[in-house]
C-alpha cells in the first residue's frame, strides 16, 4: 500500500551541521526484523514529506533523522485504524 510519510518536527540547522548533515530514515519493525524503507535523501533540517510503499499489514512506521536510528528526531506514524 502507498502511504504518505510526514514529520511533525525537524532538526535545527545547527543540529543538522553538528551531527554531520544526516538525512531522514524510515523503518518498519525493530531489531533483527527491522526493514528500512527507501525514501530518498531528505535533509534532516527539512520536514519530511514523501510517499512510500509499505506492506498491506503495516500498522506503524518509525521515522527519524540521524545515522540509522541514532540521535536527532524520532517519531511514529500510525497507519489506518492502528491505536
Amino acid at each position: 500500500m502507498r502511504v504518505r510519510l510526514q514529520s511533525q518536527s525537524r532538526m535545527s540547522n545547527r543540529q543538522y551541521h553538528a551531527w554531520g548533515k544526516p538525512t531522514w530514515w524510515a523503518r518498519i519493525g525493530s531489531g533483527d526484523n527491522a526493514v528500512f524503507l527507501p525514501i530518498g535523501r531528505v535533509r534532516g533540517d527539512y520536514y519530511l514529506d514523501v510517499e512510500g510503499e509499505v506492506p498491506d499489514d503495516t500498522t506503524e512506521i518509525h521515522i527519524g533523522v540521524g545515522p540509522r536510528n541514532k540521535y536527532g528526531v524520532r517519531e511514529t506514524i500510525r497507519i489506518g485504524g492502528a491505536e
